[in-house]
């Protein structure tokens, strides 16, 4: 069993009514000063995490954007004591509450930090030299306070899809109409000789794995995965 998958079967502790839910101060001594945060552990999540993040994080490719795992590590290491280790997961995967906290980020990037300080329950406060920065980041916390169930919300994305849809599918010939996950435009050229015209591409190859040892690659309209 890997790391990763130790810590989705923690199962989250709720808040007792003798505990303490209103943030007051980090203690004097943290988990994560200690240096005794589960390292190996949130570096497996963030990998995963890497491979598909959250959609929040995809409206702008921030360069060296950092991840909410990460973040949400450093505030669990933050609110626990050096003794309090086996409460890391409980925490990390359960109630974090900062109900009362207010997180500075003077140089705020991509936005990552005030996310994930505010999901639990922050007050947030950001500054960057880069107006894009600060663009970006309250776009994201307006984003994340919206409840992706709520009936406008889907009335929302029913009426894009619909707009949107047709525009995705494609009929593949003895098979039928399908459903397209990719578009890939490769260039043309003719030749001056012969007159044929052939793509200005190396390969089909789009994507390479060393440790699953398969290769994505394109041909005509399909989109094919080898392993090998």
């Amino acid at each position: 069993m890997t790391p990763a998958q130790r810590a989705s079967q923690v199962k989250p502790l709720s808040a007792e009514p003798e505990q303490q839910t209103t943030f007051t101060a980090f203690p004097k001594g943290t988990l994560l000063e200690s240096g005794k945060v589960p390292i190996a552990e949130i570096a497996e999540l963030a990998l995963r995490e890497g491979q598909c993040t959250n959609p929040i994080y995809r409206v702008h490719r921030w360069f060296a954007r950092r991840l909410g795992s990460q973040f949400r590590a450093i505030l669990a290491g933050l609110s626990l004591k050096p003794e309090e280790a086996d409460r890391f997961w409980s925490m990390y995967l359960g109630h974090l509450s900062l109900d009362g906290a207010v997180v500075l980020h003077p140089f705020v990037g991509g936005g990552t930090s005030l996310v994930e300080a505010e999901r639990c329950g922050a007050r947030v406060i950001g500054y960057d030299i880069d107006p894009v920065a600060t663009f970006i980041t309250r776009f994201e916390l307006e984003t994340a306070s919206y409840d992706p169930s709520s009936p406008e919300i889907a009335a929302l994305c029913a009426t894009v899809s619909a707009q949107v849809d047709p525009y995705h599918r494609t009929n593949i010939p003895g098979v039928g109409e399908r459903v397209v996950l990719h578009h890939f435009w490769v260039e043309c050229r003719t030749c001056n000789i012969c007159g044929t015209t052939f793509e200005i591409h190396p390969h089909y190859q789009l994507a390479h794995s060393k440790e699953k040892s398969s290769s994505g690659c394109f041909a005509g309209t399909a989109m094919r995965s080898r392993r090998y």
